[in-house]
């Protein structure tokens, strides 16, 4: 089992079959299939395009935190401490934070209506912003610390 973060575009390709599905019918291109036939595919489209946003902003999520440990990991404590003491100070922290932030949002996840839908997407949306905010702060430091590190070998 990889622990690589994946990507599967199949809740997209549900939402198009209902999306298929319902202008078919509009169109008058399939038999009467009652009253309530274009709510239900309107519904079942909302909930793949939601599951297809988790899935999306799940994958992005790992991702970001991966890069982030992949930008530190060169770095000792001591030179980033040096180098970009807010990191230890307050952006990990917050890192944490949004990382908590996303389990509870994925968690809590419900369909039960629209408005709770575009709520739970909009804070995800958020969430994935600050960490993304978080990962450009920490890459701007990255030449300072690769400087560091080159000033610590010299000294040894």
């Amino acid at each position: 089992m990889s622990l690589e973060p994946s990507f599967s575009p199949l809740e997209q390709w549900h939402a198009y079959d209902h999306v298929i599905r319902l202008r078919a019918y509009e169109l008058g291109l399939t038999d009467t299939l009652g009253e309530d036939y274009a709510e239900k595919q309107e519904k079942m489209i909302l909930a793949h395009e939601y599951r297809a946003f988790f899935d999306a902003a799940d994958f992005l999520s790992v991702a970001v935190r991966k890069r982030i440990a992949g930008f530190l990991a060169p770095f000792s404590s001591t030179a980033i401490s040096s180098v970009f003491p807010e990191y230890y100070s307050s952006i990990r922290d917050k890192i944490d934070r949004v990382s908590q932030e996303i389990a509870m949002l994925r968690t809590e996840k419900d369909m039960t209506t629209q408005d709770q839908v575009l709520n739970s997407v909009e804070h995800y949306r958020q969430a994935i912003s600050e960490l993304l905010g978080l990962c450009r702060t920490i890459e701007t430091q990255l030449p300072e610390l690769d400087k560091e590190d080159r000033e610590r070998e010299n000294d040894s």
